[in-house]
């Protein structure tokens, strides 16, 4: 069974740094989506 959440003894620096840059890609392909179907509101 798998189990959810947070390890109890923490993720290591590489899962960290993983989720970082899951969160921020996929901030940034949010933004890219939004300036692609509505242009004339794009913010930078």
């Amino acid at each position: 069974m798998i189990s959810h959440g947070r390890p109890k003894d923490g993720y290591s620096d590489y899962e960290n740094l993983f989720h970082i840059l899951h969160l921020e890609l996929d901030t940034a392909i949010s933004i890219l989506k939004i300036n692609i179907s509505n242009p004339t509101k794009a913010k930078i």
